[in-house]
């Protein structure tokens, strides 16, 4: 990269000028009001260097160094991320420079706000230069050096003449939050810039950390975890109404240490193998905005098979984009739960087990279609049911018309006056007049582990007309 020169080594005579210079313009400059919530309200912290001005501090208290809150609390914060707008707000220092702000108005574009969850311009308050984007880790936009005045502004994110891209990004698969790469003021017409601002002593380019493992990073950072991971959690009822046996819902509940932190998306790898490659399934990042989240994983592209033992693992990003390690499902994990707790999982911690068939589809009609009060009424079976798939070589997605061999009945209903069953699989009712009556059928199937689904039809229960007879006229 051109005009890039190596980094000095920090060596403690250096530290204690730096301090001895800062302390000094704070007692000389103490008037100026500059300072910005700094110390443990920023979430930025640690050291940039400029081989042209040398240090620039991101916080008043940067360990091991003396901390100077209380006299001037600066600090760089980048905005709440529980609300998702992640506009850097606040004030760096430099001991040979001044004061470098992410304030400022009038920053030479902001085309960089395409890439800002929330608005970031002059308007915005206050004003931003900056913002940083969870999605892909980078950040956008401007710094000043106050100091500089107009030709101050320290572009994050470009490309150099030579076509050569550069920019500022944070490591989000860390957990120290480490900020890397490369910002650049070339304040060409004094010839006196900053030139290139290294924010990590580990970036390309730079001959070593030497004494000084020096980098920009966030000052509190925590990698998330998914926890409390539950399978299948696919209820019979979810079965019925979507009329496939073949899904999965996979729950887990997102957990970080950091605070205001919530889930930005998650990732699912399953498998049929006790192995994470090659997976049956891979969702790929999935963004959900969300936390604690459950995620409904679907038979897409016929994933599932019956009675079938499947491994499943997830992964969860925080707002911020870090990155957790992978998770697996493992009922011998305190907080994991096999929530069907079925016969063929048991000793198998690490699997769930797809059902055996598809549920019975429940269906009746009704005679008539419009009753009257204390008329009967009469219903015939019209269901469905499936087979298992062993004994013999019957296809349990297959369905078959109920019968007295394969399919039990129940009928109920709000308030029939009278239910009288002619055979299993219809029956006969009356009822009083009634604007919104209701029938219900059960319909159990007799394969292993007797599968049910209900349905239920409403309708209006007329009255028969009032006849009053009167005497000819």
């Amino acid at each position: 990269m051109e005009n890039k020169k190596e980094k000095r080594a920090l060596v403690p005579l250096e530290i204690i000028a730096l301090v001895f210079v800062f302390f000094a313009f704070l007692f000389f400059r103490g008037s100026i009001n500059v300072a910005w919530g700094g110390g443990n309200s920023s979430n930025v912290a640690g050291w940039a260097w400029s081989s042209n001005f040398g240090w620039a501090s991101f916080n008043c208290d940067n360990p091991p160094y003396p901390s100077t809150c209380g006299i001037s609390n600066y600090g760089v914060k980048i905005n709440p991320s529980g609300n998702y707008v992640f506009n850097f707000e606040g004030y760096a220092w430099s001991a040979n420079a001044g004061w470098i702000s992410f304030n400022e108005t009038g920053a030479p574009d902001y085309s960089f706000n395409a890439y800002c969850e929330s608005f970031c311009d002059s308007s915005s308050v206050p004003p931003c230069t900056a913002c940083y984007s969870p999605y892909d880790g980078k950040i956008y936009g401007w710094a000043k050096v106050l100091s500089f005045g107009d030709n101050g502004w320290i572009n994050l994110r470009g490309t150099t003449t030579a076509g050569v891209e550069f920019g500022v990004s944070i490591d989000q698969d860390s957990a120290s939050g480490t900020f890397n790469g490369w910002a650049w003021n070339g304040n060409t017409e004094k010839g006196k810039g900053l030139g290139w601002l290294s924010f990590d002593c580990h970036n390309p380019e730079v001959s070593s950390c030497g004494s000084s493992d020096y980098s920009v990073h966030l000052a509190s950072s925590h990698l998330p975890v998914p926890i409390n991971l539950s399978a299948p959690n696919y209820s019979t009822t979810t079965a019925c109404a979507l009329q496939s046996a073949l899904g999965a819902n996979l729950g887990w509940v997102f957990s970080d240490q950091d605070a205001d932190q919530t889930q930005l998306a998650y990732q699912v790898i399953m498998n049929d193998q006790n192995v994470t490659s090659s997976p049956l399934l891979d969702t790929g990042k999935v963004i959900a905005l969300d936390g604690p989240f459950q995620q409904v994983v679907t038979n897409a592209g016929h994933i599932f098979d019956y009675f079938t033992r499947y491994y499943w693992w997830v992964r969860v990003w925080d707002s911020f984009g870090f990155r957790s390690k992978w998770v697996q499902f493992d009922t011998n994990t305190p907080g994991h739960v096999l929530t069907d707790n079925r016969p063929p999982n048991a000793n198998h911690t690490k699997t769930f087990t797809t059902y055996y068939r598809e549920f019975p589809l429940p269906y009746f009609s009704r005679v008539p279609k419009k009753p009257i009060a204390d008329a009967p009424v009469t219903t015939t079976d019209r269901s469905f049911y499936s087979l298992d798939e062993e004994p013999g070589d019957n296809d349990p997605s297959v369905r078959h018309a109920c019968d007295e061999d394969h399919c039990q009945w129940l009928w109920s209903s709000t308030d029939a006056l009278t239910i009288s069953s002619t055979t299993a699989s219809s029956t006969v009712m009356t009822f009083p007049y009634n604007p919104a009556e209701e029938i219900f059928l059960k319909v159990t199937d007799n394969g292993l582990d007797n599968y049910s689904c209900v349905t239920s039809t409403v309708f209006k229960v007329d009255k028969l007309p009032i006849w009053i007879e009167k005497k000819a006229e």
